[in-house]
């Protein structure tokens, strides 16, 4: 009887055992539940957008022309304005986990623009490697600020001077590395989830940079004026050097004269 009561203990624990391993492999996890949801399809944004301060100046600067010899000026720049401010109207949204991973689906932001007398090139603002700007959680507006002398990490360039088209697109997703299930540096960025496409054409005129006037009293003009003037500091540094040493050359001979007479 306790051999018996051993071996049926032993098979409620074995069936026990197995029917929670059942379990948990049958019932997913909620983010995995979440990653069969597809993601919604953002509305096309409305948005505005206008000029917008500080003052960008870019000061005249000089350099070497090797080939010519002479210092030749860099001649600077003002403009009222540094930005374009765009303003988003927020869309309602609640964002959630959109894989196993963490990622969160949540909307963001895109915008292209092109000279508006061109026809075809676009240039799009964010990418995925950048990143695109996310929807803020409060207020009415998302802003963004886009400069008009674009940036090192903008591939804009500068639009000052022009006229041009403007076009917003709202995303539904994240962005991630494309190997997600083993992370790797150098892996490029993507972008998963919807777009609403693009809005409206808003056009804006862009002021002209206004250089500065070169100034009137400029440095030296060629490399010979600088030579002969390092010569010249030169030649008065030995001279001083040599009528130093002489005087205190003269200095210890008389104080050591003058203790031998002592002696």
């Amino acid at each position: 009887m306790g051999k018996i009561g051993k071996t049926f203990a032993l098979s409620l624990t074995l069936l026990t055992a197995m029917s929670c391993l059942t379990g948990l492999m049958v019932k997913p996890t909620n983010a995995q539940e979440v990653t069969s949801a597809a993601s919604p399809n953002p509305s096309i944004p409305e948005f505005t957008v206008q000029l917008t301060g500080p003052l960008y100046i870019v000061n005249t600067t000089y350099y070497l022309d090797e080939n010519t010899g002479k210092i030749v000026p860099q001649i600077g720049f003002t403009n009222q304005y540094s930005y374009l401010e765009i303003k988003i109207k927020n869309q309602p949204f609640t964002p959630f986990v959109g894989d196993e991973h963490g990622n969160i689906v949540q909307i963001l932001y895109n915008v292209r623009i092109k000279q508006s007398n061109d026809t075809s090139n676009w240039v799009e603002v964010y990418n995925p490697y950048n990143g695109y700007p996310i929807q803020a959680n409060s207020g009415p507006f998302t802003a963004l600020k886009v400069p008009i002398e674009g940036g090192w990490d903008s591939p804009l360039g500068s639009i000052t001077g022009t006229q041009s088209d403007i076009q917003v697109e709202a995303l539904a997703g994240y962005v991630h590395r494309m190997v997600v299930w083993s992370p790797s540096f150098g892996a490029p960025y993507v972008f998963n989830g919807t777009e609403s496409g693009w809005s409206n054409v808003q056009t804006i005129a862009i002021p002209g940079n206004i250089p500065e006037s070169v100034p009137s009293q400029q440095p030296a003009t060629n490399t010979t004026n600088l030579w002969e003037t390092w010569q010249l500091e030169l030649a008065i540094g030995i001279v001083i050097a040599v009528v130093l040493t002489v005087i205190v050359s003269l200095a210890y001979l008389k104080k050591r004269k003058g203790s031998k007479q002592k002696h």
